[in-house]
């Protein structure tokens, strides 16, 4: 499944960018590199390489990891056979210590999750990106310029949000109220108990699921209770890991959507990627108050427990009201402007200013 990173490349190669996409580092003695051309993309080159030696060594002898991973990426940059101009790192968990390996002319870090950790002292970006001012407070001693930039959109949910908003389909509601839920249901943030509550409170409503499940395996065992739970009702439809083109075609069928998170060290409900999602399909949403959305009035946002079980009420009786032509247009139009390719334009800009071209 594509995040951000992928989303990115991808638009950078629509551009006419030559796109080297550098995968997670395996854990394996295999000193092969491979450079291949993506499938289906023009532009894009998928980097697969090994660390040599265990990945557990990262944990216990930094320094010697380090050496290792530094050698490959010389040998990788070798392999290319010209320089690079940006290095653009998504890597929260610093993979590299130092983006001077690259040898490139801008060096971009751009975090879209929240982390612990901080950058190391010899990694120095020229310019901070991220999806949440609380994110981005969090490297605020780092003193590279900052960019607030919401989570994307891809192009296959923008065209499904043009149609929409072109057509501008008057809404009327399923003869049995259909509400959907994207996302891992493995996280151990969601709001488990609200969920549960609702669908025990309303038989009549189909809660379809769609995000990877599981009921064995190392897992946060309130997780695989909630699995093992949402199975016992009939009104409830886990439908497993989907392609987004299924996603897009089936949330046409969708009445309500619907998330709700706990706040946790993992998480501070700051953003949430399926929020666009959503809003694409223009159908109206509950779910938890997010900091990045505390002034819009896109969704239905709740503070407590109650509240969020309160709007949900609220928007089953008023259902009609709330999914009315204009409202829902409301919804389409920011989705759109969140393109990824829009995105793109404002990082340019950004960067223009601070006088890179």
């Amino acid at each position: 499944m594509y995040v951000s990173k992928h989303h990115y490349a991808i638009e950078l190669a629509k551009r006419g960018n030559k796109v080297y996409f550098l995968n997670p580092v395996l854990n394996s003695w295999d000193i092969n590199i491979r450079i291949e051309q993506h499938n289906n993309i023009e532009n894009i080159f998928i980097i697969t390489y090994s660390s040599i030696i265990t990945y557990l060594t990262k944990f216990h002898a930094r320094k010697i990891y380090n050496l290792f991973i530094h050698m490959q990426i010389k040998r990788i940059l070798r392999k290319i056979g010209h320089p690079i101009d940006i290095t653009w790192d998504f890597d929260c968990a610093n993979l590299y210590q130092t983006f001077s390996i690259f040898k490139s002319q801008l060096n971009i870090f751009h975090p879209v999750d929240k982390s612990n950790i901080l950058i190391p002292p010899k990694k120095k970006p020229n310019i901070i990106i991220s999806v949440s001012d609380e994110i981005l407070k969090y490297y605020k001693h780092n003193n590279a310029p900052k960019l607030l930039i919401n989570h994307g959109l891809s192009d296959s949910f923008v065209k499904k949000a043009l149609n929409n908003l072109q057509n501008k389909v008057s809404y009327k509601p399923n003869s049995t109220l259909q509400a959907f839920y994207f996302g891992n249901l493995m996280i151990p943030f969601l709001g488990h108990e609200n969920i549960l509550i609702i669908i025990k409170k309303y038989p009549n409503i189909t809660f379809n699921f769609f995000g990877f499940y599981s009921e064995t395996g190392n897992y946060n065992p309130k997780s695989i209770s909630f699995i093992k739970e949402l199975k016992t009702y009939t009104n409830v439809v886990l439908y497993g890991v989907k392609s987004q083109s299924e996603l897009i075609s089936l949330s046409s069928k969708a009445d309500i959507f619907f998330f709700y998170y706990l706040e946790s060290a993992a998480y501070s409900r700051d953003n949430s990627h399926k929020l666009l999602e959503y809003l694409a399909t223009g159908k109206i949403i509950i779910g938890n108050a997010l900091s990045a959305y505390q002034k819009s009035s896109l969704y239905m946002q709740a503070n407590t427990d109650k509240e969020w079980l309160d709007l949900f009420e609220k928007a089953v009786k008023n259902i009609n009201y709330y999914n009315s032509i204009e409202k829902q247009r409301k919804r389409l139009e920011f989705a759109i402007k969140q393109s990824y390719e829009n995105h793109i334009n404002s990082i340019e800009i950004f960067l223009s200013r601070l006088g890179f071209h």
